[in-house]
């Protein structure tokens, strides 16, 4: 098997599962602060302007497109 794939499977593998989200607006630059949360981890937050946020909400309809077919 391909040594890429292996390592995605392995990071998929492990994968943690979210207990929580929140998302919040910085006003001054209008980012967007994506807050995860987990049970067995530390939180951490992403921060993403409006236009790299757009495109992360479009890849997740895709992605929820394909998977409804």
């Amino acid at each position: 098997m391909d040594k890429g794939i292996e390592k995605m499977l392995e990071l998929c593998a492990t994968a943690l599962r979210l207990s929580s989200t929140e998302v919040l607006v910085d006003k001054a630059t209008g980012d967007r602060l994506v807050i995860y949360q987990f049970t067995e981890h530390a939180p951490f937050c992403v921060r993403m302007s409006p236009n790299e946020f757009a495109g992360f909400i479009a890849k997740l309809n895709s992605v929820d497109k394909r998977g409804a077919h």
